[in-house]
């Protein structure tokens, strides 16, 4: 807004599934859901990833208006006590206003809870007045001060006991995901972040279950993510050894997003194991083109390079790897094999020592970075 250039603003819309209109039309009923969550948070209305339904209108949900008064109320009256309850004015305007960014029209996600964290710096203050208040009121009545004490102690015990729970769902991410999906099981997102989690763990077949509900799923976040879901396919049916399966996959994947580089690598893959060198190449030189500094990417086309009999080619791309990643075996093979093309001997007969000195990577490991880069 301060360099004048709105249009931007605009634009960012084009990779969300709701207009500027429905973003600022269900902003107040988030903001109510947010004060709904302090005053009682329990752990069933708690998760990463919110499932909200979008107001298409003034009147769809009807819930809409209702929640545009309110918020309008709560802001009169604050500034309507500015002068008699300046501190109470203070806390109210704080909230508001601390939601302004994240709250208006501006294209991000519509939800998150974490957005409430600063804003409820000042939120409880009000209710604690309230609380001292009634103390002090009914402080020779003991029955209802003994009632309000006891009350008191068990809204603390029972927060405890959720901040509790909260913990044991974050202690991992399989634990996370599987209970946001629980939560909201209709949302693409978490699904295919719990497919990813369960692939990562190795656990394959849950994995592709998950990822094809995700497929089924609505999306609420960037549609370009479902390209992610079908690259997670294709990847299960790569590691399967279902080569044409995962083409299907990889391709549908790069027809939702063109910039998703894992696919294209993993497409050269299996083109290089069909020896469809040209095809290979090609693909490799496309994800090498979105993400240069992969040396990874640089090792498959030092491969690729030394099956098309270009020695010089291979040791050039082999070596750029080497110097990305220093700590691996695979180039300092193909750096041999190249000079075995070139005849010499005794050059290959070095890289070849060099290469059996190092220690090779776990293979466990390795096939779990390969898998979290495949589908991070």
């Amino acid at each position: 807004m301060y360099i004048g250039d709105i249009t931007t603003i605009q634009s960012d819309y084009k990779i969300r599934p709701f207009s500027m209109i429905e973003r600022i039309l269900t902003q107040p009923r988030v903001l109510i859901f947010y004060i709904s969550l302090l005053i009682y948070p329990i752990t069933s209305r708690m998760m990463l990833i919110h499932d909200v339904e979008l107001s298409r209108s003034l009147l769809e949900p009807w819930t809409t208006i209702p929640a545009i008064l309110a918020i309008m109320s709560i802001i009169t009256f604050a500034f309507w006590n500015i002068r008699k309850r300046p501190l109470i004015a203070f806390c109210i305007i704080f909230f508001f206003l601390n939601h302004v960014i994240e709250g208006s029209f501006i294209a991000l996600e519509l939800i998150y809870e974490h957005r409430n964290y600063l804003p409820s710096m000042f939120f409880f203050l009000p209710l604690s007045i309230i609380i001292i208040k009634s103390l002090q009121y009914f402080y020779n009545n003991k029955t209802i001060l003994y009632f309000l004490v006891i009350f008191m102690i068990a809204v603390i015990v029972i927060q405890g006991v959720t901040v509790n729970i909260q913990n044991n769902i974050y202690k991992d991410d399989i634990t996370l995901w599987t209970d946001n999906v629980e939560k909201a099981p209709n949302l693409h997102h978490v699904r295919q972040n719990l497919a990813t989690t369960y692939f990562v763990a190795g656990r394959f077949s849950e994995a592709f279950e998950e990822a094809t509900l995700a497929l089924m799923s609505y999306q609420a976040a960037n549609p370009s993510r479902k390209a992610r879901t079908y690259g997670l396919l294709g990847e299960y049916h790569y590691i399967k050894g279902d080569g044409e399966k995962a083409l299907v996959y990889f391709e549908k994947s790069l027809r939702l997003e063109p910039t998703f580089h894992t696919s294209y690598r993993r497409i050269a893959e299996i083109n290089l194991h069909k020896n469809l060198l040209q095809e290979a190449e090609q693909n490799i030189r496309k994800g090498l083109s979105i993400k240069p500094s992969s040396y990874v990417y640089h090792g498959i086309l030092a491969r690729i390079m030394l099956k098309k009999h270009d020695p010089d080619g291979a040791i050039k791309e082999a070596r750029i790897s080497l110097l990305l990643n220093g700590n691996q075996r695979d180039a300092y093979d193909i750096i041999s094999e190249a000079f075995k093309l070139k005849r010499n001997e005794r050059m290959a007969k070095h890289f070849e020592d060099v290469a059996k000195k190092m220690t090779s990577y776990d293979l466990e490991i390795k096939k779990t970075q390969i898998l979290m880069q495949a589908v991070s």
